[in-house]
């Protein structure tokens, strides 16, 4: 009986400690990034809320994967931008401004749990 208590206690402790920490990988993935350029490409992934953009910045495609698509309105970024529109996010920052025609919508940028 203790032996199978102490099984459980390490198996919760290891799902509780391997968990996606959103934060973490903003910070480290996304904060760095620098953001500028028209959206080419828009496209669900296979799996979850997931989709993915590509952007042309420069003379080059960059494709940002694992956009999370079931968030709150002020994070729903995947949802709004449409092929032709300017995507901008500095570095050191998480807010993504979207440029269509003459108007401008920002959004903080989206993660959920893979």
């Amino acid at each position: 009986m203790k032996n199978i208590l102490v099984l459980i206690l390490l198996c919760f402790l290891q799902l509780t400690t391997c968990r996606f920490n959103c934060k973490s990988y903003l910070d480290k993935n996304i904060r760095p990034l620098i953001i500028s350029g028209k959206l080419v490409g828009k496209q669900k992934e296979n799996i979850g809320c997931f989709g993915l953009l590509v952007i042309r910045q420069d003379k080059k495609l960059d494709t940002l994967k694992n956009i999370c698509y079931c968030v709150p309105e002020n994070e729903a970024l995947w949802k709004y931008v449409q092929l032709g529109d300017s995507v901008f996010k500095d570095s050191n920052s998480l807010t993504v401004n979207v440029y269509r025609n003459d108007s401008i919508a920002t959004f903080d940028y989206p993660c959920c749990s893979q």
